[in-house]
């Protein structure tokens, strides 16, 4: 079976790569930043497999006509493929930030969509890939929010990505003098900080401080959040506002026993995974679809609602985070990965066209 892959770089894409080179199918790879036009040299391949629809791989599809396509979804590349997600990214207090940032496009969301598609209807379907869609491999599982927009029928597969690093991460775990909270994971609006504070105001102890990962995102948006989040914690507001060294980040990061994201949409699956494994209390809004596959998969995390209860943000007991770990063993493994690889590629040799 040939196979062709169409990417763009990243850490995440480049280990699945490696993966792939220890099966049986013949496996051709094509990266975005190497400015090269796919071709079939020796014959069409028998499957298309795109990990991220986003130019020009969208139009790399259309390179050979007819035959299958897997999308390896992303978490970002859904959203801007269909603006009709738009209205379920930003919370009400989000749309008006970004009305007072000058992002009308936010604040009036098919706008937004409008903006995006061309004029066209937010939910229409990109006409030259959407319905040569076959399978989606997605962390999200039946809650994969674009499967409403792809032909009836798509397969949902098991995620290819987020196979955990356990050597890597071996002995990290949240220290047990830490006392921080870590609200979102990057200073964009769609992390619906605002929401985030909101909740935590009345929740943090004398003896927390509230840490915002500030170090990127929109400019606007970061400074922004900086200032509001002083007006509400004052000295416990404590934001990372550069860049940190890899070694030093997970450092950071095992400072910290809860992190908080208040946004709808799935993203940063990494840097969740990582918290499950370090031992965070993690709290989710439960429109973030990653909530309802993780709860489902039987994971120990928690409604952001619940942030209102007493005795709530407190550090995850031992056994708890130990529970965490063993089932990310379990479910995010390469040998899943593999199998769901199977269960793929036979559907597309019994003639899934």
């Amino acid at each position: 079976m040939l196979v062709f892959h169409f990417a763009h770089e990243h850490p995440s894409v480049r280990s699945f790569q490696s993966l792939c080179g220890n099966r049986e199918e013949d496996h051709k790879w094509w990266f975005v930043e190497d400015h090269v036009r796919p071709e079939a040299t020796d014959g069409d391949p028998d499957v298309v497999v795109v990990h991220r629809m986003k130019t020009p791989t969208p139009e790399w599809v259309s390179l050979f006509p007819g035959v299958p396509v897997i999308w390896v979804a992303w978490g970002d590349d859904y959203y801007r493929a269909f603006p009709g997600l738009l209205e379920r990214v930003y919370s009400e207090r989000t749309r008006r930030l970004a009305f007072f940032l000058g992002k009308v496009s936010i604040t009036w969301p098919r706008l937004g969509m409008w903006m995006m598609n061309g004029g066209h209807n937010g939910n229409r379907n990109p006409s030259h890939w959407a319905g040569r869609v076959k399978m989606v491999s997605t962390l999200l599982g039946s809650g994969f929010p674009a499967l409403e927009f792809l032909p009836p029928g798509v397969l949902v597969l098991h995620s290819w990505y987020n196979a955990f690093d356990y050597e890597r991460f071996g002995s990290l775990k949240v220290r047990h003098d830490a006392h921080s909270i870590i609200l979102g994971n990057s200073g964009g609006l769609s992390g619906n900080h605002l929401d985030g504070m909101a909740m935590l105001r009345g929740a943090v102890g004398p003896e927390q401080d509230v840490r915002a990962v500030l170090a990127y995102g929109s400019k606007r948006a970061r400074l922004s959040i900086r200032l509001l989040g002083w007006t509400q914690f004052g000295q416990q507001w404590n934001p990372l506002l550069k860049r940190m060294p890899g070694p030093q980040y997970l450092k950071w990061m095992t400072e910290s026993f809860a992190l908080v994201l208040p946004q709808w949409r799935s993203q940063s699956a990494g840097t969740l995974f990582l918290s499950l494994w370090i031992g965070h209390r993690i709290f989710l809004h439960s429109r973030n679809p990653l909530f309802s596959v993780l709860k489902e998969k039987g994971f120990k995390v928690f409604d952001i609602e619940q942030l209102g209860e007493a005795g709530t943000l407190t550090p995850l007991a031992e056994s708890e985070i130990e529970y965490n770990r063993n089932l990310l063993k379990l479910k995010f493994n390469n040998e899943a990965i593999h199998a769901s690889l199977d269960d793929a590629f036979d559907g597309i040799r019994n003639g899934l066209k």
